[in-house]
């Protein structure tokens, strides 16, 4: 008996790799000290942003493995073939 994995389907795949470019993303934005949110016309920095920010290896770290753990679960399938 043999088995394999179903290869999910496009739309999650596609937003596994935007999710995984947003990542990267505010990673960079967070390392450089770049504040998106006067170009978005937020008057105020959220304060979650300026914790980032202020702990960038404890963010960052934060950001990359529980986006990466997100990613992981968008891309999974639940589906297994059996074959006889």
């Amino acid at each position: 008996m043999e088995g394999e994995n179903f290869p999910p389907p496009g739309w999650r795949l596609q937003l596994a790799q935007i999710f995984g470019f947003a990542k990267i993303a505010v990673i960079v934005m967070i390392m450089a000290n770049i504040n998106p949110f006067p170009f978005l016309g937020l008057a105020q920095t959220p304060s979650w942003f300026i914790w980032l920010t202020e702990n960038k290896l404890y963010g960052c770290l934060m950001i990359f493995f529980i986006s990466k753990r997100t990613a992981n679960d968008i891309r999974q399938c639940e589906r297994f073939r059996n074959m006889f």
